[in-house]
């Protein structure tokens, strides 16, 4: 609707570094600040439904709680190259986000009014897959899937969490569904296309910091993590300048296009002349607000689950000034 303000919160992966972003949110959320719109990838997938909820004081529990053990159990490397077998078993991960997400809390979820969105990536057709709860159309950039009850939507969570390799992919109306971290860490797209005014993106990767690790990785394992955590600050990267972009230059056509109205006195019909065309790139894009939240250090790997509490009372704490905003 025209003129009508819709929050919107990304979330971004990064396993335990979740933690960050559950700070942030209990922050936010004492000061009152709510979203419409609740998009999440990986870790964000996680704390998106109970976002949803409105229990932001249960998934910070969870997370001040939760160890490695009760995520994933390490396979040794005869196992891992079994069919349907990985690096780690994700059996408790499953466990535990069914014994969270019951039916009594699923429809609390599906009742909120939030708009819900769980970023997957499909092995098969190689496409973004966003799972969501409410009617909206795929483009060429990404497919929609609505989730049709409890227990298709619990498995678009868990593939929203697996990393390939690492963890096995989840078979969803038989393909198969992994971490949407792929290529959308942050999963900032569908919530502009959901009709975001003003977004929020959590990320729990540090902005502008050179990560240097003096350790010899001599297994196979640590290489893969690190090569992960590689990609993930790239993909990151890349996904928050293109929201940068949308956003500044929707903001630059409309000061131009306003500026132009002042300095000529031409009508609306004038100006629709001159601005509507296939050439302009920003055609028919709307102004958006934009605020990054990020640590002020490295979380690390997102794989220890060891420094929980530290990491949701950085993500509480984190001051207004590493907050960036883009308009």
């Amino acid at each position: 609707m025209k003129g009508q303000i819709m929050r919107a919160v990304a979330l971004s992966g990064g396993g335990d570094k979740g933690a960050f972003s559950v700070g942030v949110l209990k922050r936010l959320s004492n000061k009152g600040e709510s979203f419409d719109i609740i998009s999440g990838t990986s870790t964000g997938a996680l704390i998106a439904p109970m976002l949803a909820a409105g229990e932001i004081d249960e998934i910070w529990n969870i997370y001040k709680n939760v160890t490695k053990s009760d995520v994933m159990l390490e396979n040794d490397l005869i196992k891992a190259v079994i069919p349907g077998k990985a690096l780690y078993d994700i059996s408790p991960l499953e466990k535990l986000v069914k014994k969270t997400i019951t039916n009594e809390r699923y429809e609390r979820i599906m009742s909120s009014g939030k708009q819900i969105f769980i970023s997957t990536v499909c092995l098969q057709n190689l496409r973004s897959t966003y799972f969501t709860n409410v009617q909206m159309n795929g483009n060429k950039h990404y497919d929609i899937i609505r989730w049709k009850d409890r227990e298709q939507f619990i498995s678009a969570i868990l593939a929203s969490c697996v990393q390939p390799i690492i963890m096995p992919p989840v078979m969803i109306s038989r393909l198969q569904y992994v971490d949407g971290g792929i290529r959308n860490f942050l999963p900032s797209d569908i919530t502009i296309d959901a009709g975001a005014t003003d977004i929020t993106a959590i990320l729990t990767i540090p902005a502008n910091e050179r990560q240097f690790d003096v350790r010899v990785l001599n297994n196979m394992k640590d290489i893969l993590l690190r090569t992960i955590d590689i990609f993930s600050n790239e993909v990151s990267s890349n996904d928050l300048r293109m929201t940068e972009l949308y956003t500044k230059g929707a903001s630059y056509v409309e000061r131009l296009r306003e500026r132009v109205r002042t300095n000529t006195g031409m009508t609306d019909e004038q100006l629709d002349i001159i601005f509507t065309s296939a050439e302009n790139p920003f055609f028919g894009k709307r102004k958006i607000g934009l605020r990054v939240i990020q640590p002020s250090r490295n979380l690390g790997d997102g794989m220890s689950f060891t420094n929980m509490e530290s990491m949701l009372a950085l993500g509480y704490d984190t001051p207004d000034s590493m907050t960036t905003f883009f308009a």
